[in-house]
């Protein structure tokens, strides 16, 4: 416990001499119950985020789309790496849950691929 504390402390100092140096005076948040309990998700509490968190209809999987059968090997890795650069994006924007889907959306392509 000792060990934890001392950290702590050090912590603290190094962190009251930064602020010292940069003319920085630490305030403390306030919030209203209204604003606390009005936040929906991680998304809303990011300041400054520019995109809304929007309830969206899950597109169709485009594993599972029969005109997939019919792309070239090019095209399928194209997806691919079309599906993977929207799963960063996504995850980039705190979405997970997009980009968890665009995963499972990359498995599947994958797997048709092999």
């Amino acid at each position: 416990m000792q060990k934890t504390i001392d950290e702590t402390n050090r912590r603290r100092s190094i962190q009251m001499a930064y602020n010292e140096k940069h003319g920085i005076t630490p305030t403390t948040i306030s919030r209203t119950r209204e604003e606390i309990l009005a936040r929906k998700s991680i998304l809303d509490v990011r300041e400054g985020n520019k995109k809304a968190y929007v309830d969206r209809e899950l597109e169709p999987s485009m594993a599972a789309d029969p005109v997939l059968a019919f792309m070239s090997r090019d095209q399928v890795e194209r997806m691919l790496a079309d599906t993977e650069r929207k799963m960063k994006d996504a995850a980039k924007d705190l979405d997970f849950i997009t980009a968890a889907q665009y995963r499972d959306e990359m498995m599947a392509l994958r797997k048709r691929l092999k």
